[in-house]
């Protein structure tokens, strides 16, 4: 997990998910979403979803 400036001035928070067989995908969170998702992600963490 990530904190990223991108080119556009937006802040977004980019992070690896991986599902049960291994297989790994990436995934950026907008800024507009930080206020639901961030105080709820960790650092280090795993995440059943």
């Amino acid at each position: 997990m990530w904190d990223v400036k991108k080119h556009n001035g937006r802040q977004a928070i980019d992070m690896v998910l991986m599902d049960q067989t291994g297989a790994k995908i990436g995934a950026t969170l907008w800024q507009e979403l930080f206020p639901e998702f961030q105080p709820k992600l960790h650092l280090g963490c795993s995440y059943l979803i």
